[in-house]
């Protein structure tokens, strides 16, 4: 899996773009999405702005892919992933016939194609994506992080995780139900439905209800990986233990926590309550990797 996933190159010579920058990717540890016009990128990190970590713009490129390629779409583009807070570079043939790119040049963010190789470009961009606060909190929780993307769970669900830990820096917990519970519900639900894609066998789909009744279909994938008999459709299913014990606990501390039989309840909850659901998440999510893995002779 690349350490960065994706940076978007936006430029209009197809063959530049195979030859420079999809060459590097692999050597760089990075994925690379490539564009010939800004209106496809930008569609796609409206779509994707979570999984998007930063993009390389041409000067002279095209705004979509019936246009001519001209300067006309930079200043836009740019200003689009500035105000998306979203690690940028320019790399391009022209930057000494355009005054307005000056500041650019002068922060070292513009590249000039000649003498200076991709490689070049995307360590500065892995340098400014370091600094970024959410990087530095995925490089804090790895293992967990790591099942976002590939066959495991979806890329957009990553914020979610972020968004998490960001309350659990802060200590707002004045909106927990919806800052908290229900995010922590969404990612358990993403684990077992994981699960279930991995392997059917493991975890059959009639299991998943989740849109009928998100609560009880928690418990029941929870009771049936932990080996014990549920009803669903009026028909007993039971099968082997998959998750081990520990890890059974924790998810039935997050459902207890997150869906407990009232408001009140939860209105006593302290911070070391919040704290043990936070460590249980992560170590369902670190768990699920390792499933995701083959890592299942233990279970």
């Amino acid at each position: 899996m690349s350490e960065y996933l994706p940076l978007i190159v936006v430029d209009d010579d197809e063959k530049s773009i195979q030859a420079l920058f999809l060459e590097a990717a692999a050597a760089c540890k990075v994925e690379i999405k490539a564009f010939e016009s800004w209106d496809k990128s930008r569609e796609f990190i409206d779509a994707h702005q979570s999984e998007v970590d930063a993009v390389v713009l041409d000067v002279r490129g095209k705004s979509s892919g019936g246009q001519s390629a001209s300067d006309s779409h930079i200043m836009a583009a740019r200003d689009y992933v500035r105000d998306h807070n979203i690690p940028y570079a320019i790399y391009s043939a022209y930057l000494d016939k355009l005054d307005f790119l000056d500041n650019e040049i002068q922060k070292q963010r513009a590249f000039t194609k000649q003498g200076n190789d991709p490689e070049k470009v995307i360590e500065f961009l892995k340098h400014e994506i370091d600094r970024g606060v959410d990087t530095a909190i995925i490089k804090r929780y790895p293992e967990a992080f790591g099942v976002f993307g590939g066959n495991l769970i979806d890329r957009k669900y990553k914020v979610t995780l972020l968004n998490i830990i960001k309350v659990m820096n802060t200590e707002d917990f004045d909106d927990a139900e919806s800052m908290l519970y229900n995010p922590c519900r969404t990612l358990l639900e993403q684990v077992f439905r994981t699960i279930s894609d991995l392997d059917d066998a493991v975890l059959p789909y009639s299991i998943l209800s989740f849109d009928n009744n998100q609560k009880v279909a928690l418990k029941n994938c929870s009771k049936y990986l932990s080996g014990k008999q549920v009803i669903v459709d009026r028909q007993p299913q039971q099968r082997s233990r998959v998750l081990d014990e520990v890890t059974s606990l924790q998810v039935q501390f997050i459902i207890a926590t997150t869906n407990p039989a009232s408001h009140e309840i939860q209105s006593h909850f302290s911070n070391y309550t919040f704290q043990t659901l936070f460590n249980a998440l992560m170590d369902v999510l670190v768990w699920l990797g390792r499933f995701g893995r083959g890592e299942r002779n233990s279970y």
